[in-house]
């Protein structure tokens, strides 16, 4: 396929971001990578291949699947905000479709490229945008919306809050699965 590479994972991790940016630049307009986690799921499947795009000097829009770097992975996500204050205009706030809530704000310098189609049946498909309306997707549009308000204002207050929602989060799923576990089976009224 001309002007399309496939990534090579163990360049990605001795050149970082910058590298794959510069593979990127260098190949062309794409490179090809395999999507591995679930949090893209419906929209992308473990195990598809995508193609990516460079995202030097482009414009972002809300609804957008960007790959980034995050704590040395790299991540493929939707962005549910976009910087628009002083404080927030070189950061991004993504969310996995899968995924209740969004992830910390990303720096614009740490996104490699936008997620332009999905191999399905040996063909290039372009992504689709996500489809609304469950109540998951509702909770998590209100809690984008509050931490949002946060991120206009600080990025890494954003963050902390994030980090300090998905404690919260995880901290009360597992009580609700200790509750669960040790509760007593009810008793009928003749014991």
């Amino acid at each position: 396929m001309p002007g399309c590479a496939t990534g090579n994972t163990s360049y990605a991790a001795r050149n970082g971001v910058s590298g794959l940016l510069e593979m990127l630049q260098m190949v062309g307009t794409e490179l090809v990578a395999t999507i591995d986690g679930v949090s893209m799921t419906p929209t992308i499947a473990p195990g598809t291949r995508v193609r990516l795009r460079c995202a030097n000097g482009r414009l972002f829009r809300s609804g957008d699947v960007v790959a980034f770097e995050y704590n040395g992975r790299l991540m493929a996500h939707r962005i549910v905000r976009i910087g628009r204050t002083q404080a927030s205009c070189r950061h991004l706030l993504t969310r996995g479709d899968a995924m209740l809530l969004h992830d910390v704000p990303v720096k614009l310098d740490r996104v490699i490229g936008i997620v332009t189609a999905q191999q399905i049946a040996g063909n290039w498909v372009a992504l689709g945008r996500v489809r609304g309306g469950s109540f998951r997707q509702s909770i998590s549009g209100i809690l984008t919306a509050v931490i949002g308000g946060v991120f206009e204002l600080s990025p890494p207050a954003a963050a902390r809050l994030t980090r300090w929602t998905a404690r919260v989060s995880a901290w009360t799923a597992a009580r609700g699965a200790t509750f669960r576990l040790t509760r007593a089976p009810a008793r009928s009224a003749g014991q």
